[in-house]
């Protein structure tokens, strides 16, 4: 494995973590908390993938063993020993869960091995570690120079504390960044129902996850025969199968999909863990799929394989698609750019009404100043958007302003 840094904002990721688990603790009565230490840099250079997954097998097993109290998720930064100009970066999740035994708390790292826990009312065990989970989680971390400890009371709780050094990102980097965002904006694709088979839960909400914004649809299913299911009544635009599932796996439903005659030309897009792909393994081949996406996947991956098959979306809530009139100014470029440097990123993330109002009343603000018609179009269409409560609208609109702003220019060394 090799890491792959980028420009990473950390308030995302915590974000994206309590988007993705807050209605399962929501559903079992439990609390989620998070909260980001207001020192740390807007954009880091990290492995932003593996660090998502080191923080999703660890709420994951957080919520699932935790039946009543707090699940949260902190972050805080110090100065790393090792090198006065990298930031090491705190995690902590604590549960209010079982706890471990002293006795295995160095063992549960190790693939395959589940702490006994302790017993719940109806006199079952309960084990704490799932598989490979918590030892996938400590080779990421030791690929990324990090480390992973545990400390744990029977009947009080656990905490995970995780350390990941990295670097703050330059400025012109972090705006470089944000401008990436039009590329993995799905809702720049046309709206499209999706099928997606994986036997692991994870995987599943993860699919879930990157749509639940978007104007498209995923029905999520864990094997290939529900998939087939789905199929007969949903009439998707795209299938996605994972090669190896129970029941029925990925390559039997997608030779079922390509021989029946109604639905030979359905998109079927084969995810596999293998490192060349199972098309090689001599399990499939490009008869039964019509591509391949490799996981671990980036967005911008899922996305790549998408836009194959459907066709590019320019709906309502696009905005800034036909040519500009008038170059701005120079003045009006550089407003913008600070707006989406030093602004934009925190708003997109929270997505807090109240942010996303002031947000769009300043951006009004600069269009009226430069008499930039498209400009004010947008902020008016975003400020309606935040008025109506409507957050999938605020969403889309947000991801479309650095489209926008470098339309305006801000690509072009002005600042």
């Amino acid at each position: 494995m090799k890491l792959s840094p980028e420009p990473t904002n950390i308030r995302e990721i915590l974000a994206f973590c309590e988007r993705m688990f807050s209605e399962q603790c929501t559903s079992k009565g439990i609390a989620f908390r998070s909260d980001c230490e207001g020192s740390i840099p807007d954009t880091l250079l990290l492995d932003a993938l593996r660090l998502r997954q080191v923080l999703i097998n660890l709420l994951g097993n957080a919520v699932k063993f935790t039946e009543r109290g707090t699940i949260s998720l902190t972050v805080a930064a110090g100065q790393n020993g090792k090198d006065s100009e990298s930031i090491n970066l705190v995690f902590l999740i604590k549960d209010t869960g079982p706890g471990i035994p002293a006795d295995e708390q160095d063992r549960i790292f190790d693939p395959f091995v589940q702490s006994s826990g302790e017993q719940s009312q109806a006199g079952q065990e309960i084990p704490r570690g799932t598989g490979l989970g918590l030892s996938i989680v400590k080779r990421f971390l030791s690929l990324m120079d990090g480390r992973v400890e545990v400390e744990s009371r029977m009947g009080v709780g656990t905490t995970f504390r995780v350390y990941v050094p990295c670097f703050a990102a330059p400025a012109r980097v972090s705006s470089a960044a944000g401008l990436l965002e039009e590329v993995i904006d799905f809702n720049r694709l046309a709206p499209a129902t999706i099928v997606a088979a994986d036997d692991n839960p994870t995987n599943r909400e993860l699919f879930e996850e990157i749509f639940r914004t978007s104007h498209h649809t995923v029905y999520c299913v864990s094997n290939g025969a529900d998939a087939l299911t789905q199929i007969e009544n949903r009439e998707p635009d795209i299938v996605m199968l994972d090669i190896r599932m129970p029941v029925m796996g990925g390559v039997e439903a997608a030779k079922r999909i390509k021989q029946d005659p109604d639905r030979k030309m359905l998109p079927v897009v084969a995810v596999t863990a293998g490192s060349l792909g199972d098309k090689a393994s001599g399990e499939a081949d490009d008869r039964h799929f019509d591509a391949w996406l490799r996981k671990p996947f980036t967005r911008k991956e899922l996305y790549d394989q998408m836009a194959k098959f459907l066709k590019p979306y320019k709906g309502s809530d696009s905005v800034g698609n036909e040519p500009l009139p008038v170059a701005p100014s120079p003045e009006a470029v550089a407003e913008l750019w600070n707006l989406l440097d030093e602004t934009w990123p925190g708003v997109s993330a929270r997505m807090v009404i109240s942010e996303v109002r002031a947000f769009s009343e300043t951006l009004n603000e600069i269009a009226k100043k430069y008499h930039l018609a498209e400009t004010e179009q947008f902020a008016k269409a975003l400020l309606n958007a935040a008025d109506s409560f409507s957050i999938q609208k605020m969403a889309n609109l947000l991801s479309d302003f650095p489209h926008l702003v470098r339309r305006h220019g801000v690509a072009r060394n002005v600042h």
